[in-house]
């Protein structure tokens, strides 16, 4: 991912000195390789690539100066200059295109992002101009730009809620919206928004035409990831979304890059341990494999240096993890890294397969999955997907997502409910708004919760073959029985699988909860978090105007559990991420 920085001003013909340097200084932190600056009468511009191979960031033209964050599919894309409109649909893209009159001042400046926001930009207003930059962290080394959190932000985040699509965690930050593009000049600005529209080809085609449309879509969106690279590595677990990856890679034709796989697991946790197979997947697929013991890494102790991305605090329980994987593949020489992230939300939920058949007039397969439902379930009256389809018969609506941490008082949880309905509407047009919306809420927060920050630290770049506009369009446009045949999900990975590796790794249910091993890191550092895990809780407190109720109590039952854990993970990781801005 390139690293872009531009002042812009309408008033002022050059910013001043100092904290122009302050803000490239910051911004050339996260690259390996030299910058390009470019200045005329009312603008200046840094940018620089972050991983070996990547584009070229700059294009340079009589009557616009054009910075591009993106990933071309093709050598003749990466030479062309489309109009940032049309790469939207495509490309992963964040753009600064500045026009200029003919003595080279700023006449007008556009932004954009592509569709599914796998691209960050971002902008903050100072007086008489405008800041625009590739990560938060870079702007707020500007006086004028404030440090003070989003209130609405941290609702969201504490909530396990998307965020605004425009939100970043300052208050004195925007984010440029997935989709968008924007067109600001001295009289104002306009925006226009692109939004993914369902694809329903596959009305007109049989079963199996769909599944190898499918395959054709995803070996087509994996090609696009790692166009140009040489080295790939692969982040493999024994899951069916990243063993989709490692076999689509291995059945691309020549040119191919060279592959290595890298697997975590847990020396002390052995039921949940995927070496084994995620070795005997690499061996069968032909694929150089790597594994290492998590259970030595001390995750979350404070006492070790482990770097936190200063834009957000949006994280995970793999950061720990993630980190010894990127050496892995920086000793390998990779470029890109991909993983099967994206791919859990994309296949529909089983809990939908049967008012989805309903719906669609797809009686043989609705018929299917009733038999196997009532032959499977033990308490028919708390079965999901039949309580959905009596919720879908007598039209009920659809409820929001709950809070599974905190309450967050009336106020909050009204307007978070708010925009989360108003989110829905947008997507009434795919077969299963809810999933649309939840997939395309967490396509564009985890595309901006740091990882293009971790990647560019090893001088590489991150993507993931499910997180295709083509493809998202595609499996969010199709019913619910073909993601889910016979009750197993994940139908058309499994079908793609069948050829390539062994039943009992493609036929198996995955199971892997990291909540024991998660819990058994708290009580391990609990003391050494309090402080972080505190700071956490009294601005947040502070900052929405309430006193926050009281975590979840521990139980017996995996999912309070899990909640109980995931709170304080939430908090403690929030109070770290503070004081590393300090």
């Amino acid at each position: 991912m390139a690293i872009l920085l531009a002042w812009l001003s309408w008033r002022e013909s050059a910013p001043n000195e100092r904290d122009w340097v302050a803000m490239r200084e910051r911004a050339a932190t996260r690259v390996r390789f030299g910058g390009r600056e470019l200045s005329g009468p009312g603008w200046r511009v840094f940018a620089a690539p972050s991983y070996r191979g990547e584009a070229d960031p700059v294009r340079e033209f009589d009557d616009h100066v054009r910075l591009l964050d993106w990933a071309p599919w093709s050598a003749e894309m990466a030479t062309a200059n489309p109009p940032l409109a049309e790469l939207r649909d495509g490309p992963a893209l964040a753009a600064i295109d500045l026009q200029l009159d003919p003595d080279r001042s700023l006449r007008r400046v556009v932004l954009a992002r592509d569709v599914l926001g796998r691209r960050t930009l971002v902008h903050a207003r100072i007086r008489g101009g405008l800041l625009i930059s590739s990560g938060e962290h870079i702007l707020l080394a500007h006086p004028e730009v404030s440090r003070d959190l989003d209130p609405d932000f941290l609702a969201a985040y504490l909530t396990l809620r998307a965020p605004a699509h425009e939100a970043s965690a300052f208050s004195a930050i925007r984010t440029l919206m997935a989709g968008e593009l924007r067109q600001v000049d001295a009289d104002g600005t306009h925006s226009e928004r692109l939004q993914l529209q369902p694809d329903w080809r596959w009305r007109e085609m049989s079963d199996d035409a769909i599944f190898d449309e499918t395959g054709r879509l995803f070996g087509e969106a994996t090609r696009r990831c790692v166009f140009g690279a040489e080295r790939v590595a692969i982040s493999l677990s024994a899951g069916i979304d990243s063993l989709s990856v490692a076999a689509t890679l291995t059945a691309l034709s020549a040119p191919k890059p060279k592959l290595l796989a890298v697997t975590f697991g847990l020396d002390d946790w052995p039921d949940i341990d995927e070496r084994a197979m995620a070795r005997e997947a690499a061996a069968t697929l032909g694929i150089e494999w790597v594994g290492f013991a998590a259970d030595q890494l001390q995750p979350l102790d404070p006492a070790l240096d482990r770097p936190i991305c200063p834009d957000t605090p949006i994280g995970s329980l793999y950061r720990e993890f993630k980190e010894v994987a990127y050496m892995q593949y920086e000793r390998f020489g990779a470029s890109v890294w991909l993983s099967g992230g994206f791919g859990d939300h994309l296949c529909a939920a089983p809990a939908d397969r049967l008012a989805d058949a309903f719906s669609t007039g797809r009686y043989r397969p609705f018929l299917a999955e009733l038999l196997h439902t009532l032959a499977h379930s033990r308490n028919l009256l708390r079965d999901r997907a039949l309580r959905r389809l009596g919720a879908h018969l007598l039209r009920k609506p659809t409820r929001a997502p709950g809070f599974p941490l905190f309450d967050p008082g009336e106020r909050i949880r009204h307007a978070l409910d708010a925009r989360w309905y108003d989110e829905l509407q947008q997507h009434r047009d795919f077969p299963r708004p809810h999933q649309a919306l939840t997939c395309l809420n967490s396509a564009a927060m985890f595309s901006t919760s740091g990882e293009a920050w971790y990647a560019a630290r090893h001088a590489m770049t991150n993507a993931a073959p499910f997180n295709d506009p083509d493809l998202y369009r595609w499996l969010l446009s199709l019913p619910a029985d073909l993601h889910t045949r016979r009750g197993q999900p994940k139908s058309p990975w499994r079908r793609l699988l069948r050829n390539q590796l062994p039943p009992t790794l493609v036929d198996r249910p995955k199971s892997s909860d990291l909540t024991p091993f998660a819990a058994a890191w708290y009580g391990r550092y609990s003391n050494r978090l309090d402080r972080y895990h505190r700071r956490g809780v009294v601005v947040s407190s502070d900052l929405l105007g309430q006193q926050l109720g009281e975590e979840p109590a521990e139980g017996k039952d995996s999912t309070t559990a899990s909640k109980s854990i995931l709170s304080r993970y939430q908090f403690a990781y929030l109070g770290r991420w503070l004081d590393s801005l300090d």
